[in-house]
This record gives C-alpha cells, sequence and structure tokens, in this order.
C-alpha cells in the first residue's frame, strides 16, 4: 500500500470515530434537555415511548382512555373512529350516546358507563371489566357480541349478541337473538323479548326473574352443547321450561342441570319438563306423636299417608297439614277427637235397655213389648232398590192383621 492510501484510509477511520462520538454527545444533549423521548426497553424486547393518553380523559360525560386521535366529542355524542379507546367510567350522571366507526371492533367498557343510544356503524365488541354498566338502546348494522369479566344491562338491541367469556348480562327489553357461550351468564327479565332464537351453548341462563305462568317470548330455544358446563336457573316451584319462556320450538342437544333457589333440583328433559330428583323428608306422627311412617318425597310431589289407628275413647278426624304439594321438610301430625263417655249400663230388670252406637256413643229408651203385627217384607213405596209394592197389596195385608187381632179379642171376651 502505498503511503498516500494509507493516509486516506486513516483520515476515514478517523471522521468515522469523531462522528460516533459527536453522534452520542448530540444523542446525550438532547436526552437531557427531553427526558420524554428516552427510549423504554418494553418486556418482549422492542422499544416504545410511554403511553401519554394512559390517564382518562373526559369527553362529555364519559370518563375515556385511549390514544387522543381515535375518539372525540362533538357536543352531542362521543365518536370512537380508532382502536384502542376504553369508556371507563362517567365524568357526570347524565347518560351518553356513543358513535362507533366501522373500522373500530372493540371498545373496552370499564364500571358504572350508562350509554343512552350506542349506534354502530358495522359491528363491535364490547369488552366489559367492572359492573354496573347499561346500554339503553342499541343500533348495529351486524351482530354485535359482548365479553369480558364484567357486567352489564342491555335494554332494546336490533340485532343478535354474542355473550362470551366470564361477562353476565341483564336483557331487559327486545332482542334480534343471543347467543350464550361456556361461563358467561344471561338473566332474562320478565319485559325481555327475543324476536329470533335462544342459543345457549354453555354458561347460565338465569330465568329465576321471570314469574311462574309468564313467559318471555321467543321464537325458538336450542340448548346444551357436549363438552360444555351449561345450567339454568329457574324460580323456585318451576317444572318446565314453557312456564317461563313462550318458545315456539326446542332442541336439547345435552344434559342441563337445573337450579332453584341455589339447589340443583333436577335436570331438563327434551320434551322441556324437568326430571326432579330433590327429595323432601316427610314425616307422619300419630297419638301421642308416635312416628308412623318417615318418607323421602320428590320435591314438588305428593306423600302417601299410612293408616292411623286411634286408640280407644278417640275417633281419627284427618291431618294437620295438607301433603299433596311437598316443597320443603314436613311433620304431619294426625288429630283425633275424644269420644263422650257411654252411658251407664241399667241393672237388669229395670226396663230400660241401652244402644249404644259406633263410636262408643249410647243412647236409652223404654222397653216395649213385642208387637203383635208382622213386619212387612218390602218397603211400601218405590224405592232406588228396584222392589216395589203396590199401594193396594199392602194396605191388604194390613186389614188382614187387624181383622185377625180383632178376633182375638172376641175370643178373649167370650172367655
Amino acid at each position: 500500500m502505498t503511503a498516500s492510501r494509507m493516509f486516506a484510509s486513516i483520515v476515514r477511520r478517523r471522521a468515522a470515530a469523531c462522528a460516533a462520538v459527536l453522534a452520542a454527545v448530540c444523542l446525550a444533549a438532547l436526552c437531557a434537555a427531553c427526558p420524554s423521548a428516552t427510549a423504554i426497553a418494553a418486556p418482549n424486547g422492542s422499544s416504545s415511548t410511554p403511553d401519554e393518553d394512559s390517564s382518562p380523559s373526559a369527553a362529555g360525560p364519559f370518563e375515556v382512555e385511549g390514544p387522543a386521535a381515535s375518539y372525540s366529542w362533538d357536543g352531542l355524542r362521543l365518536s370512537i373512529t380508532g382502536e384502542g379507546v376504553s369508556i371507563v367510567g362517567m365524568a357526570g350522571s347524565e347518560l351518553g350516546d356513543v358513535y362507533v366507526a366501522s373500522a373500530v371492533e372493540r371498545v373496552g367498557i370499564g364500571a358504572g358507563v350508562h350509554i343512552g343510544t350506542l349506534e354502530v356503524a358495522r359491528s363491535v365488541r364490547l369488552e366489559t371489566s367492572g359492573g354496573g354498566n347499561s346500554v339503553d338502546v342499541w343500533m348495529s348494522d351486524r351482530d354485535d357480541a359482548v365479553g369480558g369479566s364484567g357486567s352489564i344491562a342491555l335494554g332494546s338491541v336490533e340485532r343478535s349478541v354474542d355473550i362470551y367469556g366470564s361477562v353476565s348480562v341483564r336483557l331487559e327489553g327486545a332482542i334480534g337473538g343471543v347467543h350464550v357461550w361456556e361461563h358467561a351468564t344471561l338473566a332474562v327479565l320478565p319485559s325481555a323479548r327475543i324476536e329470533g332464537s335462544l342459543t345457549v351453548f354453555g354458561g347460565v341462563l338465569d330465568l329465576s326473574q321471570v314469574p311462574l305462568g309468564e313467559p318471555v317470548p321467543v321464537l325458538g330455544v336450542s340448548v346444551g352443547n357436549p363438552g360444555q358446563t351449561f345450567a339454568i336457573a329457574a324460580p323456585f316451584g318451576a317444572t318446565r321450561l314453557d312456564q317461563l319462556l313462550g318458545y315456539e320450538y326446542l332442541s336439547v342437544n345435552d344434559s342441563t342441570s337445573v337450579y332453584e333457589d341455589g339447589e340443583e333440583i333436577g335436570a331438563l328433559r327434551e320434551d322441556g319438563s324437568f326430571l326432579i330428583t330433590a327429595t323432601r323428608t316427610v314425616t307422619f306422627e300419630g297419638f301421642d306423636d308416635a312416628v308412623l311412617a318417615v318418607e323421602q318425597v320428590p320435591l314438588f310431589g305428593a306423600a302417601a299417608p299410612p293408616k292411623a289407628v286411634a286408640p280407644d275413647g278417640y275417633r281419627f278426624i284427618g291431618w294437620d297439614v295438607p301433603f299433596d304439594y311437598v316443597d320443603e321438610d314436613l311433620t304431619v301430625r294426625a288429630e283425633f277427637e275424644k269420644l263422650p263417655a257411654s252411658a251407664s249400663r241399667p241393672e237388669a230388670g229395670s226396663g230400660v235397655a241401652s244402644s249404644p252406637s259406633e263410636g262408643g256413643s249410647s243412647s236409652s229408651m223404654r222397653a216395649v213389648p213385642p208387637s203383635r203385627y208382622t213386619s212387612a217384607k218390602h218397603v211400601l213405596a218405590a224405592t232406588d232398590d228396584g222392589d216395589q209394592v203396590p199401594v193396594l197389596a199392602t194396605v191388604a195385608a194390613c186389614a188382614a192383621s187387624l181383622a185377625a187381632a180383632a178376633a182375638g179379642m172376641r175370643h178373649s171376651g167370650r172367655r
């Protein structure tokens, strides 16, 4: 290598080194002047900058988190136009309206969020994280979804909604249709109406607030999914699904447990009836509280009473409580009536006879000499036994008896 080339190479290397040093000095000066621009290593090894929108900001009545460019308040409603936005709470007590643009797939919902009208340009997934949320009116171009770990009450919903995760949804008004997935809970209120189908693949269908005999209208019901956990919560006393849901068709695809007042009472059959497996204990007691029988009776069923024997001087008159509809453990006691004391027997030859009646009661009468008249073998007039005697024949028999008696008196007078 010539001297000139060697000199040029040395110059280039020193120039590069000086440039690197100068760049480092400039970067240090910049970082000192503007700490917020410092790069931060992310957990995955990449670098990012702190989120300038991590703290909630007021947007009308709402408290909102997310990129400032992704939402705006125009004085009438909150418009969400980009991803990463969560409505975490309310800045005031009034309801607010929300619009979700077609490019947005997910909106976070915190706690105590109350939306008057939710208008969705395409379809959206509400991800809840707290309780006490509500949407009065939900309008959408396509079917939507609600998930997360919080709770939300829905009023009027235009389209069908998928319910997933561990969210709890209260349905208070009309909805296009509902699909409930494992771990989620759908509570149907008496004011609800499902215009399409109710499909429950898993989770809990809570019908415990629906009055018996006032079913919520629904086009059809399909419940159960092999491998998924599913249960129905019903009001106490319900024995059929059609007491709670007024469906046109029903499809039961797998075993479904039924709970009432927190107790598993049985399972849903294919015809919509409940197979009652829970029982109640019915104890029958007799005289002096002696146990006559102990029965295990199906819940809401009837017990079969044993024979109650009355002791001497008493008469059995019935049971103290009904047992034809058993909804709790029950003790049924026999009731007895004390009979009046029997009259003392007359002494022999006193002319008074005792004639005790059934149950130990008795009556007395003066002794009557045997009649000379022969008792008629048949009734005098037509009766229900079908044996009728003509009146004339009966009168003739009486006349013959009187004539015989008169002849006897004349014969006695001659003597």
